[in-house]
């Protein structure tokens, strides 16, 4: 387990479609190119889960999307996809807004914080119950991870969101 809580279990997991035995972008696959890149990488982990529904649809690079969001800590990425990227959003301001959201197919971009200035970005793919999360941690290429709210790191719902539906861009916007 880590600083985060993040660890591995065999929980059954209510969970987005589509994405049993995914690979996961991960913040090592581009540390050579950035640094405090968790932001990044969890957007082109949601691109993943919306291409897995269309497939007609390219996954933008890593780079075109750093563009964008930049280094870290970035608190407001919310706001940073709103103008780079054509997404409906919705803030997340409870565990409930969550589970809804996973219900309806919506994956959720979550903001935790272990201390003051640290800070990570995930993926949120399912949960057990509710208190029970399943994430994309961006650290781990092959599976998801399980993740307890608030019991080793905070969840910060004010900075959170669920992505409705999203156009994925092209290089040149």
């Amino acid at each position: 387990m880590n600083k985060y809580g993040f660890y591995e279990s065999n929980l059954k997991m209510k969970r987005l479609p589509h994405i049993e035995k995914e690979r996961w972008f991960t913040t090592a696959m581009f540390s050579a190119s950035a640094k405090n890149h968790c932001a990044s990488v969890s957007v082109l982990n949601l691109f993943k889960v919306f291409y897995k529904q269309d497939k007609a649809k390219d996954i933008p690079t890593f780079k075109s999307v750093h563009q964008k969001i930049g280094n870290g800590p970035v608190l407001f990425l919310r706001r940073k996809l709103i103008k780079h990227f054509s997404l409906n959003t919705k803030r997340i301001f409870s565990k409930k807004d969550m589970l809804d959201a996973i219900d309806q197919n919506e994956p959720v971009i979550l903001l935790l914080k272990s201390s003051l200035f640290d800070w990570h970005w995930v993926l949120v793919t399912g949960y057990h119950d509710y208190h029970t999360l399943e994430i994309v941690d961006n650290w781990s290429a092959l599976g998801q991870k399980t993740y307890v709210i608030n019991q080793h790191s905070k969840m910060i719902p004010f900075f959170s969101f669920k992505v409705i539906s999203l156009d994925i861009i092209s290089d040149s916007k």
